[in-house]
């Protein structure tokens, strides 16, 4: 006796085709609409992980770039009679902070630093791998060498401007009491919003309430800092932001704001 099975509705839809040599199995519109949703779903849940994870390792890295330009900035202070590098040395560009701290972690500033080539500056330990804008097309449309150093004290052609001094640049480690306390690096201003001989290379109140915090923090809700005494941790980009309204009385920014005393 034979058994015979009929086919209906879908089931018949998806037998093979007799007369196709291959036996296609064909799909219903209705089908391919419910694949390509479930794919978008999928898409919008992971490309925000995705891109949180892009985000935080560039964050990491540049927390690493910090920590190293911090050991350099004490290696060079060690060898200048305890005293942190100054913003420029002089007027000349050759005694920029970064150029002189450069030889003390193993990188040669010195010979590239008039460099505007994109690839040279990506790989610098001066620049912040978090931001992905680049400067105006007057500047070439390039990153920057943008971890800045807090400070816009100079030496000795700008002592008169700053008879306070500024931050934590051109003083004795020595005169800073609570090191702690005092900012020594933080990312500097987006190559959008300035060059480094702007807000790029160098941080002080005045600068960030010219540009906002939120070009120091690459739109993120913290801002990895470095402090005189070596040691790393986010802020928030609103307690940066307050801090530069503060000005000298900060803490945060001034060291004679940080040593009220005993």
């Amino acid at each position: 006796m034979k058994t015979v099975i009929t086919f209906s509705g879908a089931a018949a839809a998806r037998q093979p085709d007799p007369s196709s040599p291959k036996g296609n199995i064909g799909f219903t519109l209705v089908e391919l609409l419910v694949v390509i949703a479930i794919v978008g779903v999928l898409v919008a849940l992971i490309f925000p992980t995705l891109r949180g994870s892009l985000t935080g390792a560039k964050r990491a890295k540049l927390i690493s770039n910090m920590r190293g330009i911090a050991a350099g900035v004490h290696s060079y202070t060690s060898e200048n009679n305890g005293r942190l590098p100054a913003y420029f040395g002089d007027a000349s560009s050759a005694s920029w902070w970064q150029i002189v701290v450069a030889p003390f972690i193993n990188q040669y500033e010195r010979d590239q630093i008039y460099s505007s080539d994109s690839g040279v500056i990506l790989r610098s330990i001066f620049h912040d791998p978090s931001d992905n804008t680049l400067t105006i097309p007057a500047y070439g449309s390039r990153p920057t060498r943008n971890i800045a150093l807090n400070g816009q004290q100079r030496n000795p052609d700008d002592l008169a401007s700053y008879p306070g001094g500024s931050g934590a640049t051109y003083r004795t480690l020595a005169s800073v009491a609570r090191p702690s306390k005092l900012l020594l690096l933080s990312p500097g201003c987006t190559a959008s919003a300035s060059t480094e001989f702007g807000g790029g290379s160098c941080v002080a109140p005045n600068i960030v309430r010219q540009y906002s915090a939120t070009n120091f923090s690459r739109g993120q809700k913290t801002i990895p800092v470095t402090y005189v005494d070596g040691h790393a941790e986010l802020v928030s980009t609103n307690f940066y932001q307050q801090e530069a309204v503060k000005d000298h009385s900060s803490q945060f920014f001034d060291p004679n704001a940080s040593n009220p005393g005993p």
